[in-house]
């Protein structure tokens, strides 16, 4: 019996297709003979012409059931011949090629079967497969592109890691943990003015990405001129953007800078290849991190404008009186015209908020903010004198002059006589004294009768952004304002309590209306604001206020000892609607400092004797950690727990240490400056000599605890100074 060729079973004698597979029988006869034709043949002959098959349409065909034939008595298999390849003609080519028999793509042709009815097909199940395989590995491919685009949008590139120095006057660079400095500057001192480390951090901008540098090189009657380098081709020369320049902001990505040039005060905007003239007599700017928007004002603040890259420049508004608050995009300014308060936000009209205020105290989230009125107090000064000298006065008198004495011829009589007189006299005059001040405050007394004086009443109010709400009267001043966290703190006067002057300290009733005024502006009481509600700290005292890092507690120092400099450091728990009591912290402070996740340091028996370099106990967290730290040098590690610190300060040098994991460790002794990078790197300058101000400039390693040598005969680290607009000197 025979076998289908191309599935192995077993075919009838009489069978026309396999009932397996639906092969032709007469298909597989000439793939025998083609076989047979093959191996004989020594040299290949073109092979006959192949049946072409039925071209198999790609649609899917409903199964229909294949009838197949009785199968007869199975008889056992003949033993199959091995595939050889086969042969097909390449038409464009006109040759031959060989195919092996698995990759033969042409299938039967459709034959009827008994009922006259097409078996049916079979579905090409691997080419499914793999343009299923195909298209969702494309389409992960295309997800995982838009997944990182996406990513990349929300997750900003690492900030570079770098440290600026000065060395033989001029700008060095070199990026951290690597120690191959890079001289950025070839004329720094070259100019009219001596540039130091101060000036150059108001003056350096690294963009985000770490590749481009700006800076100033040669001040020249108090300008400069600006560069920038690419940092990751250092062979390439430096690019000067524009000299003349007062003072100038780079975008976060470095690819704009926004500066005013020239006496002329020319408004420019560079993207490193072209500069953009803005306007002219420009007096101020604030421009938006990315340089895309920005408000500026001209001719001495009389005229304010917007601008927003690639469109024209619009006027908002003329004859403002000030720019109160400009947010951090530069999309929306609050300004004073005519005591109103108005609104200018970016694609919109500017919008009147307010037709009577005084200040803008503070601005919260989503266009809420807290501002004032004021209005005159009439204040009967009567109220407030402790006449306690009435009773005295009333028995005043205008006393008499005495008489001179007349000679009787008794000339021991007379001279007792002119003694007595002289007496009379001296007491006249003491009494006519007092009685001229007694006449003086009758005049006061009278005129207090009818007598007042103005006093300013400063009233704060809420604006939820539709209507404003009136927070408290006797408003002060703000002793916390922060946006970060829309934590507004505030003070205001305790005018309810009558604090009288007395008639004996005073001499005129101006001397009475200036007691009165700085009386009713002494005593204070403590609020916190949540939107409408006030909530009153408890605290009579309280000084140096503080806010935690995440915005959740309030420090302050109360009960102030004048002896010792000290009081008691008090935190308060804001984070909740209602505002807790006050908790005691530690007592006796002269000082403290807040830190990140809940770091509280805290100076105590500070000796104050050279005000160059203070020091005392440092406490952390209520604990003991060294003695002997100066009180101005704590530097915090910013995203950490650590700090930095100065022990045994002289004028020359100290001693360095590392506050780390509730440890303490020293770095370095003489130390004469040192700075933090942006990664939390630490570098010093040691070995200082003053006279030739020059030393060595080393990285210490915190986790090997050792250092190692970046430069030598350094003269300053440039400091890490986050100015918003940088610019010369003189412009700060």
């Amino acid at each position: 019996m025979s076998t289908c060729k191309n599935c192995g079973k077993p075919l009838s004698e009489t069978a026309k297709f396999c009932t397996e597979c639906g092969t032709k029988v007469e298909e597989i006869a000439a793939a025998a003979q083609v076989e047979t034709e093959v191996a004989t043949e020594p040299v290949a002959e073109p092979a006959p012409e192949t049946p072409v098959a039925e071209e198999i349409v790609a649609e899917e065909i409903v199964a229909e059931e294949i009838v197949a034939e009785p199968a007869p008595e199975e008889t056992p298999a003949e033993p199959e011949t091995p595939a050889a390849p086969i042969i097909y003609e390449d038409i464009k080519s006109n040759s031959t090629k060989e195919l092996p028999l698995d990759e033969v793509v042409a299938e039967p042709a459709e034959q009827p079967d008994k009922k006259g009815k097409k078996p049916k097909k079979k579905k090409k199940k691997g080419c499914a497969i793999v343009l299923i395989l195909g298209f969702l590995t494309a389409a992960l491919a295309v997800l995982l592109a838009v997944v990182i685009f996406v990513v990349s949008l929300f997750i900003p590139s690492k900030e570079p890691n770098y440290l600026l120095y000065l060395k033989d006057n001029e700008l060095f660079y070199t990026e951290m943990p690597k120690t191959d400095p890079l001289q950025i500057t070839e004329n720094l001192n070259s100019g009219e003015y001596e540039i130091n480390q101060w000036a150059m951090g108001r003056s350096v901008f690294l963009s985000n990405d770490g590749e481009k540098i700006f800076y100033i090189d040669r001040f020249e009657d108090e300008y400069v001129t600006v560069y920038y380098r690419n940092l990751k081709d250092v062979e390439e020369d430096p690019i000067k953007i524009d000299s003349d320049i007062t003072n100038f902001k780079v975008s976060e990505k470095g690819d704009y800078i926004t500066y005013l040039k020239g006496q002329e005060r020319i408004l420019y905007q560079h993207n490193l290849k072209d500069k953009e003239k803005i306007d002219t007599n420009v007096d101020h700017f604030v421009v938006s991190k990315n340089g895309k928007n920005m408000f500026y004002t001209k001719e001495a603040g009389e005229h304010l404008f917007f601008k927003e890259r690639g469109s024209e420049k619009e006027k908002v508004d003329t004859h403002i009186h000030m720019v109160w608050d400009i947010n951090e995009d530069a999309t929306c300014a609050y300004y004073e015209k005519d005591d109103k308060l108005y609104r200018k936000e970016a694609g919109k009209e500017k919008e009147k908020l307010l037709s009577e205020f005084a200040t803008l105290e503070f601005v919260g989230e989503k266009g809420a903010f807290y501002y004032t009125t004021t209005e005159d107090v009439e204040v009967n000064l009567k109220d407030y004198l402790d006449d306690d000298l009435y009773e005295a006065d009333k028995k005043t008198k205008e006393p008499v002059y005495p008489n001179y004495p007349t000679y009787t011829g008794d000339l021991d009589a007379y001279w007792d006589a002119l003694d007595r007189y002289y007496d009379k006299v001296e007491q006249y005059y003491e009494e006519y004294e007092a009685y001229l001040q007694k006449a003086e405050r009758d005049a006061i007394r009278k005129e207090l009768e009818n007598y007042t004086c103005t006093v300013e009443n400063r009233i704060l109010w809420y604006h939820n952004g539709e209507k404003s709400t009136k927070i408290t009267e006797n408003y002060g001043w703000s002793i916390i304002a922060n946006n970060e966290n829309n934590v507004f703190a505030y003070n205001t006067y305790r005018t309810s309590d009558k604090k009288t002057v007395k008639m004996s300290e005073i001499n005129s009733i101006y001397d009475l209306e200036y007691a009165v005024e700085e009386n009713l502006y002494t005593e204070r009481d403590f609020f916190v604001a949540k939107k409408e509600t006030a909530h009153k700290i408890k605290t009579d005292s309280a000084y140096a206020f503080d806010l935690s890092t995440n915005g959740k507690k309030l420090f302050f120092l109360d009960n102030y000892n004048e002896t010792a400099n000290t009081g008691d450091l008090y935190t308060v728990d804001i984070s909740g609607n209602n505002i807790k009591d006050p908790i005691i912290y530690e007592r006796e402070v002269y000082t403290y400092e807040l830190g990140e996740k809940d770091l509280v340091l805290t100076f105590k028996d500070v000796d104050v004797e050279n005000a160059n370099y203070s020091k005392g106990d440092l406490y952390v967290n209520g604990e003991l950690l060294d003695y002997e730290v100066s009180i101005y040098t704590v530097v915090f590690i910013e995203g950490s727990e650590k700090f930095l610190y100065y022990t045994d300060p002289t004028d020359e040098s100290a001693t360095l240490k590392l506050y780390s994991k509730g440890e303490k460790y020293k770095i370095s002794d003489e130390v004469y400056d040192f700075a933090v990078t942006p990664d939390g790197d630490i570098a010093y300058l040691c070995e200082y000599n003053t006279t030739y101000q020059r030393g060595e400039l080393k990285l210490y390693k915190e986790k090997k605890k050792e250092s190692v040598q970046i430069d030598d005969d350094v003269t300053a680290i440039v400091p890490f100074l986050d100015y918003d607009v940088k610019g010369t000197p003189n412009y700060y």
